[in-house]
């Protein structure tokens, strides 16, 4: 397979006859990018909620586009390894353009659509405005995002969105019953709803361990009837989310569940750092024992999203002429979400805490426990 990197300002020299510079990273500044890995990925079933038709696109690229770090380990590479492999499947040449900041999303998007583009996928919700923008001026042209689900549908774009409330209350669950100071954090990156989506549900959790086990375990950095807390303001600061995590160890907390992108890493050092053995933290999105195994001894489990499998899916549709427009959602019903394995962790959690956890999801799935958020895909 053509695995192929377009640094913005490279792509739009192709597109409007400017010289290339260097690759922005994710704090803004000239970086070279190490491209990740890619491997095989099993397409899962999704619910959806598909468009009456879609457009007849041609061409031979499965072209991407994400915000910030390409190899963050997580959601950014994540969709680029699904884009690889449903591109491998299908004869499609999978390339991605790197953008820092939303003045770069329409001219990135414009240079995609002067080339043979079978399907343009956009990985950000700040991708939103852009990409329906796009879509309505380029009808025949076929396009995914990630973490946003357009009311009504555009019937040329695939909305890929994930119920991750529903795997932050099991995560909220596991953290207040794992806690042995009875104080748990959260903390995100930008207030955004596919952010305070995980806080929501991680913060129902806690509160239905407390009422199910007679426990006060508190929360910090997420307030639900408020729908505010603590944040970094970014996806980038590594030692903005350290400072967090420090601060929260400080507070007592002895769980700390990190939604920060880049400073999830600044975190994750500060919890092995200064945690004193004693303090754990939850990941997102991408197994983080996988994704950063030097820093597995701290992490109690992931809440997964699995990026990957579903833009895997809409590049093989696009490129087997199978594609449809609409909403397609991950649930924990469909394995579109869920909990990594413990790990490290694994001796340390109860069996009883796992089968609750077991039955805690299958209440889920059967309707008898809701999530609720202000912040729920459509």
């Amino acid at each position: 397979m053509n695995k192929r990197f377009f640094p913005l300002s490279a792509v739009l020299a192709l597109a409007v006859g400017v010289p290339a510079a260097g690759a922005a990273d994710g704090n803004g500044g000239a970086a070279s990018v190490d491209e990740p890995t890619t491997g095989e990925t099993t397409p899962a079933a999704t619910d959806s909620i598909p468009s009456e038709s879609g457009p007849a696109a041609t061409g031979d690229k499965a072209c991407v586009i994400i915000q910030g770090n390409i190899a963050d380990r997580g959601f950014n590479q994540s969709a680029w390894e699904g884009a690889q492999s449903g591109g491998e499947a299908v004869g499609l040449e999978a390339q991605y353009i790197a953008t820092s900041q939303e003045s770069e999303h329409q001219p990135a998007i414009a240079a995609y659509l002067d080339q043979p583009c079978q399907i343009i996928v956009t990985v950000s919700f700040a991708l939103t405005d852009a990409t329906a923008a796009a879509a309505a001026e380029n009808p025949d042209q076929q396009f995914a995002i990630v973490d946003v689900a357009y009311t009504p549908p555009i019937p040329n774009v695939r909305g890929l969105v994930f119920d991750s409330a529903q795997s932050s209350f099991l995560a909220g669950y596991l953290a207040a019953g794992m806690s042995q100071t009875g104080v748990v954090g959260v903390y995100g990156g930008v207030k955004i709803p596919p952010v305070t989506l995980f806080m929501d549900g991680y913060a129902q959790g806690i509160d239905h361990y407390n009422e199910i086990n007679g426990t006060d375990v508190q929360l910090l950095g997420w307030d639900f009837e408020s729908q505010d807390g603590t944040f970094v303001g970014n996806f980038e600061d590594a030692a903005r989310g350290k400072q967090i995590a420090e601060t929260m160890i400080q507070q007592g907390a002895d769980v700390i569940f990190g939604l920060g992108g880049g400073p999830d890493f600044g975190a994750a050092e500060a919890i092995q750092s200064e945690g004193a053995g004693e303090v754990m933290m939850i990941w997102p999105n991408h197994d983080g024992c996988i994704a950063i195994p030097d820093f597995c001894d701290v992490i109690l489990t992931t809440v997964e999203k699995d990026v990957e499998v579903l833009v895997d899916q809409a590049v093989r549709d696009a490129g087997e002429g199978t594609f449809a427009g609409g909403t397609y959602v991950g649930t924990l019903e469909n394995g579109g979400v869920g909990l990594s394995p413990f790990h490290e962790f694994e001796e340390d959690v109860p069996q009883e805490l796992t089968d609750e956890l077991q039955a805690i999801t299958e209440q889920i799935i059967a309707g008898e426990i809701t999530v609720e958020s202000p912040s729920l895909p459509a």
